[in-house]
Formats: C-alpha cells, structure tokens, sequence
C-alpha cells in the first residue's frame, strides 16, 4: 500500500519540498530514520499499573530517548476529562504528568506549519477513505516530516499512510503472516 503514497505524491512532499542527499528521502542506515516518535496507544500502556516488561525493555534499549506528538497528549488528556469518577481521573492525571515528566520532558514535537503541510498532502490523497482518523493522520504528518519511526501497535494504519513503524510489544498483525516479531525489530515499508 506504500507505494500509492509515492506514485500519488511527489517525492518531497512530506518535507515541503527541500532537497534530499538520497534517492530516496527515507532511506536510512540499517533501516533507521532517526529517534523514535511514541503514538498515544503505547503511552497509555506506559500508564497501566503493571508495565509490560517489554515496553519498559524497548524504552531503555533506544539509544536516543523517545519522543511524543502534542497531538498524542492531546489525545491523552482529552481521554482523561472523560473519566467520570472524579478520584480515579485526578490518578490518571498524576501518572500521565509524572510519564511527561520523567520520560518526555522537553520532547513533545508539536504539530506545526511544516507538519500541517504534509498533513494537508495526507488529506488529499487518504482523507475521502473515510476510515482514517485526523488524528492519526496529523501524527502522520509529524513522523514523516521529522523522517523519525513511530512506535505504535496500530502498525498497518501508519504503514498505509508512509510511516516507517515499530511495535514495541512486538505483535505483529499485517505483513507478517501470523509471526511474532522482536518488540526491537523495525518494520520498514518495502520500496518496490
């Protein structure tokens, strides 16, 4: 499904049209674009009670510490107002600030005029499918502008729209034929 994303756009799109040293603008050195972006579904596994060991063990394995979306604590903070029980909503309040705190201070990547470009190209070619989301979309919009991985357990949403991926928890639905993958292993689109 990638390559619809290069054969409807130009190749610099997701850039706002700046040069490239390569052929092709996401290629990487053993397959890595850059530091890791974390989609609001692996952060709200980070604030479960009983951490997965194998969140806690990718986070401490990346050799530059991941960052966030301000769309993704957008999305956190939004899901936190709608807690009815007033007690358990101010808990969640407290361990999401403690996450943005301890392990993402000073690393949200904002959704700014650059990554509103690319995520108006986005629109143009997905927005009509119906079952992509904005906000999925304007994440999108960020990792590919930053050319960074986002680690996400909704792989084949953002492989469709371009982005380079990996899953932390190291489930693999799409692509893989049943087999599980290493929770380090980065999945990366296939250039045809």
């Amino acid at each position: 499904m990638g390559e619809v994303v290069d054969a409807e756009l130009p190749r610099d799109w997701f850039d706002g049209g700046r040069s490239h040293t390569s052929a092709n603008p996401r290629s990487s050195v053993n397959g890595r674009v850059g530091e890791m972006i974390v989609d609001t579904d692996i952060l709200i596994e980070m604030m479960r009670s009983q951490l997965d060991y194998r969140i806690e063990r990718w986070m401490n394995e990346q050799p530059i510490q991941p960052s966030t979306t301000a769309v993704a604590v957008a999305e956190i903070l939004a899901g936190v107002e709608l807690i009815d029980e007033k007690i358990r909503r101010a808990t969640v309040q407290r361990i999401f600030r403690r996450i943005r705190e301890e392990d993402f201070a000073y690393r949200v990547i904002p959704f700014d005029e650059d990554a509103a470009d690319v995520f108006g190209h986005l629109m143009m070619a997905y927005g009509q499918q119906g079952d992509l989301h904005v906000i999925d979309m304007q994440v999108a919009a960020i990792a590919l502008h930053k050319r960074e991985t986002l680690a996400t357990r909704r792989c084949e949403v953002f492989e469709r729209l371009g982005v380079d991926v990996c899953n932390p928890l190291g489930v693999r639905r799409a692509g893989t034929n049943g087999r599980r993958q290493e929770p380090d292993e980065k999945f990366v689109r296939l250039e045809g």
